[in-house]
């Protein structure tokens, strides 16, 4: 962590310093389809406005244009923009280049092809060819002002590729050690499992073709493992996934049967729990679980810390206004992630949490260890702003120590009293999931009993939804309710719920009537999670519950677990 920091803070450094003060110019090729202007504004700090522009004449077809301006001590280049002028006569402009200078060298150049796709904000305009850089703009809006906004100037200059690289680089150096010797200890122990286990995990906040990938090496290693040992086993965890997935199969309506492709990783990790049993590699997959998200969450901490240090400058964030829109600011800090959903991110750092205690109470971690995680589990947690996985973790060292007869006498209660709680005072927690409720309540009853279909809730909802929010209004996209019951009621109906509920259930009460207390609060967790969020419909979500059914099922056998 250290590392990282002292390298990132001594680059942004630099690149606050290479754009403080001095000559610049931006060199724009364009082309108009008569004569007209082009205004070249540019922020340090103080928004936009006539004091830092610059102005050139354009003639009709194409040309270089030039605009140069010089920064005085004390400033800061943050954005540029460009405006179109304000003659309607000019319909479309074409820009085939823009290239940053200072007085030394050139410190960005965006190509014909990348222009569009580097921009953070638009007006005026109402149609963008993406690859040719082509503008159409809006000849009816009034006032006549079209512009755009190009991406802070930090990630022009330092593309996201690059800039994650230099992150995440000291961790990858100095993991590099460990990794080798676990799998030294994997081919020496013959725990081959263990070997595609990690991979799956390593590929939860990544992309999410990985998470797949990473499922279908698990499938083979599992076929291949039941080959050779002719060996299955068809436990509850395996029929209780089977009938997750009979839901959207059996109430498909008129949903196409593609929206089955993400529901069917229900059946692909049924398969795997018949195929392999991983009871043996329990403590295992729970230290490469924690080390994996260990790693995550330390790397979510230094970010966040760039941030508040000198990244958040260019996005107008400081150490008092984070917290104001944490939902938009957190993913500033998350930028390097492929899968930087905060809320399911925050759900499988918990999970984590709860292995720690697991771990801790069988001597399989450290005190010091377990109270790292939980450090790192709050911090990382406050940072990505998730109200409900802070509420579970905070909540979760007090049912860990409850018995589990105890325990499953509670969670339930404990967990429709929430349930009730939150759905009464949702207006106040959440003005927006008030409004994206109620509209998917109302399109439920019109079809009680068999629901609208499978994967239809972004056709039966509304695009987008006028939320007034602090007295300003705000369209919200929708395309699902936010809420897994609820989702299961609008397209699946009652009776794809009750079914999905009884199967899920009744699972529960395996877990508990095998003393299972870890995935009795897992199954707490996932009940609680599907409150305020839709899991089983995106797939990294629903993939890593099947995962956790599907390995944590049946009581961990005790011997010797090969990698820390």
């Amino acid at each position: 962590m250290a590392l990282s920091l002292i390298v990132n803070i001594l680059i942004g450094y630099h690149l606050q310093s290479l754009l403080s003060e001095g000559r610049f110019s931006v060199l724009v090729d364009a082309e108009y389809p008569k004569n007209g202007s082009m205004q070249l504004l540019y922020d340090t700090g103080k928004n936009f406005n006539n004091t830092q522009q610059v102005t050139a004449i354009v003639g009709k077809g194409r040309q270089q244009l030039r605009f140069p301006f010089q920064m005085r001590k004390g400033g800061q280049l943050r954005h540029f923009r460009l405006d179109f002028g304000s003659d309607i006569g000019i319909n479309k402009v074409e820009i085939n280049s823009v290239a940053f200078y200072n007085d030394k060298s050139r410190l960005f150049l965006l190509e014909k092809s990348t222009i569009a796709k580097r921009l953070g904000f638009m007006a005026g305009i109402s149609d963008v060819q993406e690859n040719a850089a082509v503008f159409t703009l809006n000849v009816d809006t009034t006032p006549f002002d079209p512009y755009i906004v190009f991406d802070p100037v930090n990630e022009l200059i330092y593309p996201k590729w690059q800039r994650t690289l230099l992150l995440v680089l000291p961790w990858l150096v100095l993991l590099v050690l460990p990794l080798l010797r676990w799998l030294g200890e994997l081919k020496e122990q013959g725990h081959y499992s263990l070997l595609f286990i990690g991979l799956f995990i390593g590929a939860i906040p990544l992309k999410i073709a990985w998470v797949t990938f990473a499922s279908l090496l698990l499938l083979a290693h599992a076929m291949l493992n039941g080959y050779r040992k002719r060996r299955f086993q068809f436990g509850p965890s395996q029929i209780a996934l089977l009938v997750f997935f009979l839901v959207p199969l059996l109430f498909l309506g008129q949903g196409e049967a593609s929206k089955l492709a993400i529901p069917l990783g229900f059946v692909l990790f049924s398969l795997i729990g018949v195929l392999v049993d991983f009871s043996a590699h329990g403590v295992a997959i729970k230290k490469t679980y924690i080390t994996v998200f260990f790693v995550l969450m330390s790397i979510i901490c230094v970010s966040w810390l760039l941030l508040m240090l000198y990244s958040g400058y260019y996005y107008n964030i400081n150490w008092f206004n984070y917290f104001t829109n944490i939902k938009s600011n957190a993913h500033a800090t998350l930028y390097w992630l492929y899968y930087p959903h905060t809320t399911f991110l925050s759900f499988f750092i918990v999970i984590g949490g709860l292995f720690c205690l697991d771990l801790y109470r069988k001597g399989g971690i450290s005190r010091v260890y377990g109270l790292m995680y939980a450090l790192f589990a709050l911090c990382t947690l406050i940072l990505l702003g998730s109200r409900f996985a802070l509420l579970m973790g905070l909540a979760l060292p007090f049912l860990y120590r409850l018995p589990v007869r105890h325990l499953s006498r509670w969670v339930v209660p404990i967990w429709m009293a929430i349930f009730a709680g939150i759905v009464y005072f949702i207006g106040v927690l959440d003005v927006q999931r008030e409004q994206l409720w109620n509209v998917t309540w109302t399109a439920f009853k019109d079809k009680i009993w068999l629901g609208h279909g499978t994967g239809t809730s972004d056709a039966v909802l509304p695009d987008h939804l006028l939320i007034d929010k602090g007295g300003v209004d705000i369209l919200m996209e929708v395309n699902h309710s936010h809420n897994q019951f609820l989702t299961y009621l609008l397209e699946n109906g009652l009776l794809g719920t009750l079914l999905f509920l009884a199967a899920f259930l009744w699972l529960f009460y395996q877990f508990v009537k095998q003393g299972n207390k870890t995935m009795v609060l897992v199954s707490f967790m996932v009940l609680m999670l599907m409150v305020v969020e839709s899991p089983f419909r995106t797939t990294t979500s629903l993939y890593t519950i099947a995962f956790l059914f599907t390995v944590f099922y049946r009581p961990e056998k005790t011997i010797k677990a090969a990698g820390k």
